[in-house]
């Protein structure tokens, strides 16, 4: 592994599979070319030395940086490149540079993902996920779903909701299949309470949030402040499991904050399935909010920081999970300077996997969000 590059990667193994979990960061300062060039061959070895197919994939980097940054990674993939595009996500320079990193869920397994493709979708020409099929179960991701072409932001959001009913319905599953989203919005603060009403009243005509409101099925989330990297305002990446086995665990309320639900945003504090290898845990975006949904801390970054760990260590307790169950893990700054303390005052002792990305959060005044996925008896590789 190169100098340049952090590589953190977390194995869970059955007889029938192994997932790997790579977070690939640059730790160095250096061109764009060599900062990508030394990040993507770092993930393309350990995936061709472990014989690895991916699942997933996410980009981090500044909006003028992608197209040179995409261009590496297919030099440095070949093969390994299934014609599936990560998720390219634009934020603001992180203090290595243009580049923050990179995120893969990978396989190895005799069964193959198979790319799934929205034909007759314009924005989605290219495949935009892939499924992994093990007799009467299946397993699947998708990602850049997004329709540019119409006009405002609200339009586009309600359109991607669309696309993933029309992505899980494709592979035989429902809505209700899907146990973890990522909304990627740009231009967060401007329009984050119609995206909300777009999407609860989504899921109410889907039959996720019942009439009375009383009863509800809302996957894991995360919506957060950085775009998608091409014209979309926004897009959404999801994670769905169907067939015999296929059951999902939401914790609606958890650790030490009640239901998002209840203050209009409409997911789970975190959710668990069955994976290609063993169990899942995926916990939402998580910020400085008490139990009633009023902002901690407003100003104070250190202490924001200090209480979205802890909220994120709580709801990983209620899911049975610990520090050393995290697999991957996205530290979201408001601002450098937010960055500037996370690294300075927080970075080195929190043992998570973790890609760190600058942008902005759902409001004025929360400065950090963390996610996190973790898997009981991952590996350190």
């Amino acid at each position: 592994m190169s100098e340049a590059v952090h590589l953190s990667t977390r194995a869970v193994e059955s007889p029938e599979a192994t997932e790997l979990f790579i977070t690939a960061t640059p730790e160095a300062a250096g061109s764009l070319r060599d900062q990508a060039t030394e990040t993507f061959q770092s993930v393309c070895d350990l995936l061709r030395a472990r014989k690895a197919r991916i699942l997933q994939e996410r980009v981090f980097a500044t909006k003028a940086s992608m197209p040179e940054v995409m261009a590496v990674r297919a030099e440095r993939y070949g093969d390994l490149d299934d014609g599936v595009p990560p998720a390219r996500l634009a934020g603001l320079a992180t203090l290595p540079g243009p580049l923050a990193g990179v995120q893969v869920h990978a396989v190895v397994s005799d069964v193959v993902p198979e790319p799934v493709n929205l034909n007759g979708t314009p924005c989605c020409a290219k495949p935009c996920g892939r499924l992994f099929r093990r007799g009467d179960w299946a397993f699947l991701t998708a990602s850049n779903l997004c329709d540019w072409r119409l006009p405002t932001p609200p339009d586009q959001a309600r359109a991607m909701l669309d696309l993933a009913e029309a992505m899980v319905s494709k592979v035989g599953g429902n809505l209700f299949s899907i146990a973890r989203t990522w909304m990627w919005l740009g231009g967060i603060l401007s329009w984050y309470g119609p995206f909300n009403k777009v999407r609860n009243q989504f899921f109410t005509e889907k039959g996720l949030i019942a009439p009375d409101s009383h009863q509800v099925r809302l996957p894991a989330s995360t919506g957060i402040g950085i775009g998608p990297a091409d014209k979309c305002d926004c897009a959404m990446d999801l994670v769905a499991v169907l067939g015999a086995g296929a059951e999902i665990e939401y914790l609606l309320a958890g650790g030490d904050q009640d239901s998002a639900y209840k203050y209009g945003s409409a997911f789970s504090r975190a959710s668990r399935i069955r994976t290609p290898a063993g169990r899942t845990v995926y916990v939402s975006g998580t910020a400085s909010i008490d139990p009633k949904g009023v902002t901690e801390h407003v100003g104070d970054i250190g202490a924001q920081i200090e209480a979205t760990i802890a909220h994120v260590r709580a709801v990983l307790k209620d899911m049975g999970c610990g520090d050393r169950d995290v697999v991957q893990a996205i530290v979201y700054c408001k601002t450098p300077e937010v960055e500037r303390v996370y690294r300075r005052r927080y970075d080195r002792d929190l043992p998570w996997p973790r890609l760190i990305a600058v942008e902005d959060i759902c409001r004025d005044d929360l400065l950090c969000e963390i996610e996190a996925t973790a898997c009981p008896g991952a590996k350190q590789v």
